[in-house]
């Protein structure tokens, strides 16, 4: 399950299966799941983003793990690619690979007052995070049907949409968050 792709092979093989989806897309919905999750369980509020239950346990159970304490002063996602997609009997999981900063300024934090020399600290982790595609999703089959008609539906991978073959009517998705299940998070370990 962890064997790496290249990313335009990943992608090809994504868009074979899951019409919904964009890299852009999935991309800005990555860093806002990553942003809610990680506020939500530091605060100990409930968490908004579609997410199984067991990686909330996951999370809250190993907080220093995922660096989510309140000492930590700011953190950002510096770069995203997509590392894996993988299928398991029915269901396709989406793996992102996600380098996330850290910064952690030692002067805001409970430290000893005989301590004279502040010293700021900056990390960086690389955070796998697994989609679970949903079911409802739209996949290219000629089993698409237009709703206008009734005829055929074929997939323009050029314009990301689907035409009608007799009567042309387009159908246009510009991403897929609702689709979208965040499952797990790995710490990718050198």
């Amino acid at each position: 399950m962890n064997n790496q792709k290249e990313t335009e092979e990943l992608w090809n093989e994504i868009k074979k299966d899951i019409f919904r989806i964009n890299e852009k897309g999935l991309f800005e919905y990555t860093k806002f799941a990553i942003n809610s999750l990680y506020y939500s369980i530091l605060k100990d509020e409930d968490v908004t983003i579609r997410c199984s239950k067991e990686l909330i346990k996951k999370l809250k159970e190993n907080k220093s793990l995922y660096r989510i304490n309140s000492n930590i002063d700011e953190f950002n996602v510096q770069y995203m690619r997509v590392y894996d997609y993988v299928k398991e009997n029915s269901s396709k999981y989406i793996k992102v690979y996600a380098s996330l900063y850290f910064y952690d300024n030692l002067a805001n934090n409970s430290i000893s007052s005989n301590s004279k020399k502040v010293i700021n600290r900056y990390i960086n982790d690389i955070w796998i995070l697994t989609f679970k595609c949903d079911s409802n999703v739209l996949k290219r089959s000629e089993g698409n049907v237009c709703s206008n008609c009734g005829s055929i539906m074929k997939y323009n991978s050029f314009n990301n949409t689907y035409e009608c073959v007799y009567c042309k009517n387009l159908v246009k998705f510009d991403g897929a968050e609702e689709e979208l299940e965040l499952t797990d998070i790995e710490i990718l370990k050198d």
